[in-house]
């Protein structure tokens, strides 16, 4: 494989990983869970910028991500100790709860089908 194949698969990976992601972010922020942090990728950060109450990361390894929301039972690095149990996964009504965890195989349906009509637009039917 070429230097450029790798680079479009890592790139590829990383687009479907923060879209998955983003539906759980997007449907926990909805539901007033508090989320410290948003990370595509795994190991050390390479950049990190902090919203109100979530810092949104890129990390060295990128073939992966996750949502670090309050109650999910990691402690993860900063996260404080205070949080209501309201704004915690455990603390929503476990509906809400089953949405959250859904959002991220729903964005991936969007994301494809939203490929879907741009080749089919592109190319046209057979």
């Amino acid at each position: 494989m070429e230097f450029n194949g790798v680079i479009v698969f890592i790139v590829a990976i990383s687009l479907l990983v923060a879209i998955h992601e983003l539906g759980h972010l997007l449907v926990a922020k909805m539901f007033n869970v508090y989320c410290h942090e948003f990370a595509i990728g795994f190991g050390p950060k390479l950049f990190s910028k902090k919203g109100k109450e979530t810092t949104y990361s890129l990390r060295a390894f990128p073939l992966g991500g996750f949502v670090a929301m309050a109650g999910e039972g990691e402690n993860y690095e900063g996260m404080p100790d205070n949080i209501p149990f309201e704004r915690t996964v455990k603390g929503i009504h476990p509906f809400k709860r089953i949405l959250i965890m859904l959002a991220g195989i729903f964005m991936n349906i969007v994301l494809f089908v939203v490929f879907l009509m741009i080749i089919v637009g592109v190319q046209g039917v057979a």
